[in-house]
């Protein structure tokens, strides 16, 4: 017997599905192979970053920082985030990590006295008192100082002012290899010297070009099987039930 036409037919569909599919899943996988080498390409660069004063090299941001604040910039590793105890603690998903230090350069000064220096008679000890403010600092210091042999004591109250952090993430355009470059930027006052440590982030956050086949796709080949009553190609039906198995698309929304 001699299949029918339509049996033909469904068969040459099939196979042409299915080989479709085949190829897509190839260059599918291609595609991933070169975002993840194009980005591995970009954290090694990222890796061996560091803190550069991008509003001392760069001459429009300088004029906006101007004397009183300090812009840093680091390149940014893209990776897949591992959860860690804090996470876990929380009970959120981290999509980026980073680490500051920043610390307060020291004070060098040569100040004079508040007022006059007073001198006790009964005890023959001579005191000075300080009140000096400097950015960052304010300091209040008292000393006595007594006749010999005596030792002289020092007082002193230092306030140190709250140091105001401003992070912003970043992403610059596509690359040749369609990656985007992901960095972070850190504002302070002058006075502060502020080091970004190591920073990592989910590569979902810039979203370069380049993974877009890592990510899931809403069409993806399928095998599809049925049972049901068949037809001929003359519009009989066949007795009995019959199955069949074939290639296909789903979709996912």
């Amino acid at each position: 017997m001699k299949p029918s036409i339509t049996a033909v037919l469904a068969g040459c569909l099939t196979l042409a599905v299915a080989a479709f599919a085949v190829e897509r899943s190839r260059l599918h996988a291609e595609q991933d192979r070169a975002g993840q080498l194009a980005l591995a390409v970009s954290n090694d660069s990222a890796s061996i970053d560091s803190t550069r004063a991008v509003s001392v090299t760069n001459a429009k941001l300088a004029k906006l920082a101007g004397d009183s604040l300090r812009v840093v910039q680091k390149l940014v590793v893209q990776t897949k985030q591992q959860a860690d105890a804090t996470d876990r603690a929380l009970g959120l998903e981290r999509t980026a990590l980073y680490q500051f230090s920043a610390r307060v350069d020291s004070l060098q000064r040569r100040v004079a006295s508040t007022a006059p220096v007073t001198e006790d008679t009964a005890t023959d000890t001579r005191r000075a008192v300080f009140d000096f403010r400097s950015a960052a600092f304010t300091i209040v210091d008292t000393t006595d100082i007594p006749a010999p042999p005596g030792a002289a004591t020092l007082a002193i109250h230092v306030v140190l002012d709250p140091i105001p952090v401003a992070i912003r993430a970043s992403c610059a355009s596509p690359n040749t290899r369609g990656i985007r470059a992901a960095s972070i930027e850190a504002t302070s006052p002058a006075w502060a010297s502020l080091q970004i440590g190591a920073v990592q982030q989910s590569s979902d956050l810039c979203a370069s070009p380049a993974l877009a086949a890592s990510r899931p796709s809403h069409v993806r080949p399928a095998l599809i099987g049925g049972v049901g009553k068949a037809v001929t190609a003359h519009g009989d039906v066949v007795s009995g039930w019959s199955g069949f198995v074939g290639a296909g698309f789903a979709l996912s929304f």
